[in-house]
């Protein structure tokens, strides 16, 4: 939403999203760079799973981090 175009398959659906989605945006004038992952919880689905690793590994490497949740 923030880049005003359709990145990903977008669902419903838990555990849909597996792959990071990276890109950059200017705000302000300040240069910033979000990357959506994978959700976090308990699932039995192995590349659910995978995802659900790069999600740690991004928030690892991240100098900030915006849990969203409902």
């Amino acid at each position: 939403a923030l880049l005003n175009e359709e990145r990903a398959i977008v669902s419903e659906i838990a555990g849909t999203t597996r792959d990071t989605i990276e890109d950059e945006l200017v705000i302000g004038g300040i240069g910033f760079r979000f990357i959506d992952t994978a959700g976090i919880r308990d699932t039995q689905d192995v590349i659910e799973n995978i995802g659900i690793r790069k999600t740690f590994e991004k928030i690892e490497q991240a100098q900030v981090v915006v849990f969203l949740f409902d």
